[in-house]
């Protein structure tokens, strides 16, 4: 027959590992409190605010402008890239008139090709020579398409 008395040693075993199960379920709901209050003052406290320039450029220390982000005089945002010798070969604005172009220039920084999106929405696509001038014009506009060959 059984006195009804537990073993001691397993008894204070088995109290020994909950306190300490109870020690860590403690310690990580402290942990995970303080992480969700930082994280609520780093949401709440200002941000570094706005850069503000009239122009960015990228350039590795001791090389030539990789590219350059500005506003020209005019208000015209433009995204220009450059080759390794500093040399525009596209330029990306948008005009004040309303004109988005995207410009490629070839290895003698002439104007080969050019996408634009016109102030009424019409896009256009333009082909041009060695010298610049335009040779192939694309416009889609009011549903109907037309091509442009410019005689110089």
């Amino acid at each position: 027959m059984s006195n009804g008395a537990a073993p001691a040693p397993d008894l204070a075993a088995r109290i020994l590992q909950l306190e300490r199960s109870q020690q860590r379920q403690f310690g990580i709901i402290v942990l995970l409190i303080v992480a969700s209050l930082l994280l609520v003052v780093r949401n709440l406290m200002p941000g570094p605010g706005d850069v503000t320039a009239e122009r960015f450029i990228l350039r590795r220390p001791g090389e030539h402008a990789r590219g350059e982000w500005s506003v020209w005089a005019d208000g015209t945002p433009a995204l220009r890239l450059n080759d390794d010798r500093g040399k525009a070969r596209s330029l990306w604005t948008l005009r004040r008139d309303g004109t988005l172009s995207l410009r490629l220039l070839d290895s003698t920084f002439t104007t080969r090709l050019e996408l634009a999106v016109l102030p009424d929405g019409a896009p256009r696509v333009a082909l041009y020579d060695e010298r610049a001038h335009g040779r192939l014009s694309a416009t889609v506009q009011g549903g109907k398409g037309s091509i442009d060959y410019p005689t110089w």
